[in-house]
């Protein structure tokens, strides 16, 4: 009878020492209800996970991390990226990642790492104070900020609960950008300044994007970028335009003045062969470009016509005007930053929705095909002379 007893006993704690725990755990929430948090100090040991996937991701979240670099000197700050995109985004933060100066950051890259419990370790020896963690809508970052022993967890809630000990709410209808910029500011590091990040290009890679452009010939008056591919890998929707429509595109571009130039990676060749072959008078420059060069490139551009993707935030972040495309992505969220008479969205219809895309069972190929290519061209033309009258202006001001 007496080992029954102990055995209901050892059940009975099985199942109450969780719920004390957890009725604790909640007992503090509500006491934290109503009080502001305490701010964070400027000697605070930050890591910050920016383990995005993509280039526009980069741009948007950039003076946001430029902010935290400023708030906690960079010595203090730990920034965990992948591989593929350390290096773009230390140039988008003044270079002051991975260079060993008394002012830059460490970059800590996730392939490193041999496993996820070696990568753990790692960062619990570093006792880091504060976490923050740039990708919002991951449950995976949220876990990994958790447990690298940071005593205070920062992120965006979109909905529904997190795991976050400081969460800062916002609406699905924010933009990306401007989540980044509130992180920050919960962070006490406000974004100061224009939004944009500033690029650092290298001289030779300045040089290499004109020898590119000059090797075509004369300047024309008018440079338009095309940008016809996308990132595949967010959804099954495709949300490229059709190829035969780029080619129709360009060929009213040239007969308007124009001279196209057609960027894009290696592995679109295969597809945009058939562009190529319609083209003329085109600058080819698709799998001949480093990232950077392509940037430079884009620098030079009176307008960018393009997929919304990285090298649309690109261009939209050092002031070229661009025309995307809004099938198969949450426009509110990601569209380009930027004045939105500078920054077009083609929308199949102007009856829709531009958060509906995803619940859409068109979205994708067969919203886009019918936008037409004059709509493009004339969208792109209004762009091109809107910014030629104002260059007009600036220099008779200036005479």
């Amino acid at each position: 009878m007496e080992w029954e007893a102990n055995r209901r006993l050892a059940r009975r704690r099985r199942l109450t020492v969780p719920l004390k725990r957890l009725a604790a755990s909640a007992a503090r929430s509500l006491l934290r209800i109503g009080r502001p948090p305490a701010p964070i100090p400027p000697e605070s040991r930050v890591l910050v996970l920016a383990l995005n996937r993509g280039v526009g991701d980069m741009v948007l979240l950039a003076p946001a991390l430029q902010s935290l670099l400023d708030r906690f000197g960079g010595r203090r700050v730990t920034v965990l990226v992948r591989r593929e995109l350390g290096e773009w985004l230390a140039r988008l933060v003044d270079g002051r990642l991975g260079r060993h100066s008394s002012d830059s950051g460490r970059m800590l890259c996730l392939e490193e790492s041999p496993s996820r419990r070696r990568l753990l370790s790692a960062l619990r020896r570093e006792r880091f104070d504060v976490a923050v963690d740039l990708v919002f809508g991951d449950w995976r970052t949220q876990v990994l900020a958790r447990r690298s022993g940071a005593r205070e967890t920062v992120g965006v809630a979109l909905e529904g609960p997190v795991l976050y000990t400081r969460a800062v709410r916002v609406s699905p209808q924010d933009h990306a950008a401007e989540m980044w910029r509130r992180l920050a500011e919960a962070c006490g590091a406000p974004v100061r300044g224009p939004s944009a990040p500033c690029l650092h290009l290298s001289d030779a890679e300045r040089r290499a994007a004109a020898a590119l452009l000059a090797a075509t010939g004369d300047p024309p008056d008018v440079l338009v970028g095309l940008h016809p591919g996308a990132r595949g890998d967010l959804a099954a929707l495709d949300r490229r335009w059709p190829v035969g429509r780029w080619a129709r595109l360009a060929a009213i571009l040239e007969s308007d003045g124009c001279r196209c130039v057609v960027l894009g990676s290696e592995a679109e060749q295969e597809r945009l062969a058939p562009l190529r072959r319609a083209l003329k008078s085109a600058v080819w420059l698709v799998g001949r470009t480093s990232l950077p060069q392509a940037a430079a490139v884009i620098g030079r551009l009176d307008c960018l016509a393009g997929s919304n993707s990285g090298l649309v935030h690109l261009a939209a972040a050092m002031g070229v005007p661009t025309v995307s495309f809004g099938g198969g992505v949450h426009l509110p969220r990601w569209r380009p930053w930027g004045p939105a008479r500078m920054h077009h969205v083609m929308m199949a219809s102007p009856a829709c929705g531009p958060a509906a895309c995803w619940s859409c069972r068109w979205a994708g190929q067969a919203c886009l095909e019918s936008i037409g290519p004059e709509d493009v061209a004339r969208w792109i033309m209004t762009h091109v002379q809107s910014s030629t009258s104002s260059e007009t202006a600036n220099c008779d001001a200036l005479s």
